[in-house]
């Protein structure tokens, strides 16, 4: 357990500096994902009428430009309803995942299927991933259904306590319905960048042409554009990840316990602060419980602060107190936080911090439902 330098040491992981949460609600990641929506679309649409006005200005043909603006818009909706379908596919061919057959696993099929019995919702398709590092990720959608998968290191790091709330923080992904809208959402960026990498491509051979100069150009501006558009619109699916993680926190907590989740946490994190770069396919990240560039910025930020005071190798109580107090006050981390698919993982254990105060009567009537659990969610 010293190995776990930070995060670790499980018994003595929750602090106790006050924590002032606003009300939350299921309602509210419903709306956040509506408006999250609306902004990619329309971020997309500014970004076609753009490049059809560039167009027309280019050939100086104002049909060549209507043409541009008829094409892309109808194209990107197809786009990403192929992506939507094919979706499951892909992240199983990515992650290697395999499909697990009944009797495989007792205790990841018996697990799954109480929680899931707890929730009301169908049980999912079961698979794992020869990993070393502890992750686990669902994916899916209502067409091809969902699949709930597991990394061999995280049944063989964590505990049954663990790992039965970690399962119960996917299962919320699926109550919650997120796992479809991030299925949906996360094809926006990366056809963006595939139009900004493209053109900047076709300038090689730009130059070919009678009217090199100006092409290149042109191509060069579609570039800019389109790079443009994939920041904003990647900026908007980060956030709305970040945001479903933590309900699915609490939702976990609600059918588990986040004592556990937390200690999950915490393991999971050290774990996959070490992993290398190559063994998480950076396409899939959000659909994790936790992101290997996440886990190795808040270890870096933890190692870098010199919060082990008494220089044993594990923070205690009051270290971990001053390592989380002073990392929710970095600005530095609150703007590169933006880009991150996961939340930091002290902000994640300050809400399960404060759900397991409640479900103990420290506050006020202890929470029974989704909505009295959510009213914890601070992001």
């Amino acid at each position: 357990m010293n190995n776990y330098l930070g995060l670790l040491r499980a018994e003595r992981i929750y602090i106790t500096f006050p924590i002032s949460i606003p009300m939350a609600s299921i309602g509210q990641l419903k709306t956040t994902s509506v408006l999250t929506i609306m902004g990619l679309l329309g971020t997309f649409f500014i970004f076609i009428v753009v490049l059809a006005l560039m167009t027309m200005f280019a050939v100086q043909d104002v049909y060549s430009g209507v043409c541009c603006f008829i094409f892309m818009f109808p194209l990107v909706i197809i786009w990403a309803g192929i992506q939507y379908v094919t979706a499951p596919w892909v992240v199983k061919w990515a992650t290697r995942m395999k499909s697990l057959k009944k009797g495989d696993n007792e205790f990841f099929e018996s697990t799954v299927n109480e929680l899931c019995q707890t929730a009301g919702i169908k049980v999912p398709k079961l698979g794992i991933v020869e990993n070393p590092n502890p992750n686990a990720f669902v994916f899916g959608n209502k067409m091809a259904g969902y699949t709930l998968a597991v990394h061999t290191g995280l049944l063989e790091t964590l505990n049954k306590d663990e790992i039965r709330a970690v399962i119960g923080h996917e299962v919320g992904h699926i109550k919650n319905g997120d796992c479809d809208t991030m299925t949906f959402l996360s094809v926006l960026p990366m056809i963006a960048s595939y139009i900004a990498i493209g053109a900047l491509y076709a300038t090689r051979g730009a130059g070919r042409s009678r009217n090199g100069g100006g092409l290149a150009l042109f191509l060069i501006a579609v570039a800019a554009l389109a790079g443009l558009t994939y920041l904003i619109t990647a900026v908007l699916v980060k956030y709305l990840s970040r945001i479903r993680e933590y309900y699915a926190d609490a939702y976990s907590a609600l059918i588990t316990d986040p004592t556990h989740l937390a200690s999950a946490l915490a393991k999971i994190t050290y774990g996959l602060s070490l992993a290398e770069a190559n063994k998480e396919n950076k396409g899939v990240r959000s659909f994790y419980i936790n992101d290997a560039e996440t886990a190795a910025a808040d270890m870096a930020a933890l190692k870098k602060g010199n919060y082990d005071l008494d220089g044993d190798g594990v923070l205690d109580e009051n270290e971990l107190e001053k390592a989380m107090a002073d990392e929710s006050n970095s600005k530095w981390r609150k703007v590169s936080g933006i880009m991150a698919s996961h939340p930091p993982t002290y902000r994640r254990i300050l809400n399960l911090k404060a759900i397991a105060k409640d479900m103990k009567g420290g506050e006020g009537q202890k929470p029974k439902t989704e909505a009295q659990v959510y009213e914890k969610v601070d992001f």
